[in-house]
């Protein structure tokens, strides 16, 4: 699905096909390649920059929905190589949602507590390869376990596949 990104609005039926029989992997896309990339000089960026009125509005109503709904919520920024600007701007969206009590997590900022290494975990840029993607999804879904009452489903026919 990376390659919808920036074209969501001219998405037809024909893109959700799986042409590539990868329904056991429900929707990841592995990567096996290794692009060595430096560690994000980012990381350090304190500087503010507003995001499109759209993209806060979008965010300010999934927020006002969750809120509505009593669904919980976090948002978090999935580690890959930020500019500058993109850093920018996830500080600004972590400023909204620290003013509406969301939790936020950066994983450019804790990409050492999970030992992911951007010299051997990043399939490109923008993607972790699969050995980084076990690394953050087990952290990931240690975080979740210890902030939410997610029910375990292994066992369960329903979830089998």
């Amino acid at each position: 699905l990376s390659t919808m990104h920036e074209r969501y609005k001219e998405l037809v039926e024909d893109d959700f096909i799986d042409r590539n029989n990868s329904i056991d992997y429900k929707g990841f896309d592995e990567r096996v390649t290794v692009t060595p990339s430096a560690v994000p000089e980012a990381s350090d960026v304190t500087e503010r920059i507003p995001i499109s009125v759209m993209s806060e509005e979008y965010l300010r109503r999934i927020i006002a929905l969750c809120r509505e709904k009593n669904t919980p919520l976090m948002f978090m920024v999935a580690p890959y190589c930020a500019t500058i600007e993109q850093q920018g701007m996830f500080n600004y969206m972590a400023d909204i949602a620290e003013e509406n009590g969301v939790p936020y997590i950066d994983f450019n900022r804790y990409y050492e507590d999970f030992g992911m290494d951007y010299s051997c975990d990043m399939a490109d840029e923008f993607h972790l390869n699969t050995t980084g993607s076990v690394k953050f999804s087990s952290y990931l879904g240690k975080i979740l376990k210890d902030r939410y009452s997610l029910p375990d489903h292994r066992g369960d026919i329903k979830y089998a596949s």
